[in-house]
């Protein structure tokens, strides 16, 4: 699990109508050549509006890939993004049989 805080400072005139996080995965090691995420990739939407801080925890679901995650807001002026951040997720190990990630339990 990661957990993603967002902050809105101001509405810029123009009341919040949705906020949350938005993110993309791929499995490169190379986060230079990969586009910010937008709202038009993988996104979770917070349950509250307006200013303010918000958390938002999302379970990556690929092992072994790397995110791009972004916080965004939306108010009747359009779109606005935050920061971006980088993380990787582990590898699953191989399972008993041999069989790669089947055990579920991460790589050392």
């Amino acid at each position: 699990m990661v957990t993603i805080v967002g902050h809105v400072a101001d509405d810029g005139g123009a009341a919040v109508t949705e906020r949350g996080i938005c993110y993309t995965a791929f499995e490169s090691t190379d986060d230079e050549h990969h586009s910010l995420p937008t709202i038009n990739n993988s996104k979770l939407q917070h349950k509250s509006i307006g200013t303010g801080s918000f958390t938002i925890t999302m379970k990556p679901a690929q092992p072994g890939a790397s995110y791009i995650v972004r916080p965004y807001v939306i108010n009747g002026a359009g779109i606005a993004y935050g920061k971006a951040i980088t993380f990787k997720t582990m590898a699953l190990k191989d399972g008993p049989q041999g069989k790669p990630g089947v055990d579920g339990k991460p790589t050392s």
